[in-house]
């Protein structure tokens, strides 16, 4: 995988989890709405380990100034999520 495709596998996941949230906001059924929000918790486990395992520490391992700005940037935006 070339440097510039190394996030490819986390932006699918975000499609993915955000197609999720639009069959919650389409669902009735209280039943089948827990069981994406379950399927959307486990995801988001998931993208997490992998943003804290792989990605953060290859990006870290760049050892530049930018690359260390936007790592600073992104693990922001994940706490800001997280909140």
């Amino acid at each position: 995988m070339k440097p510039c495709e190394g996030d490819r596998p986390l932006k699918k996941q975000h499609k993915s989890v955000k197609a999720l949230f639009k069959k919650v906001d389409k669902t009735e059924d209280g039943r089948q709405r827990r069981q994406l929000m379950d399927q959307i918790a486990n995801e988001l486990k998931i993208h997490t380990k992998i943003e804290e395992e792989i990605f953060y520490p290859a990006v870290r391992e760049i050892g530049t100034e930018k690359a260390e700005e936007q790592m600073q940037r992104m693990v922001e935006a994940s706490q800001r999520r997280a909140a």
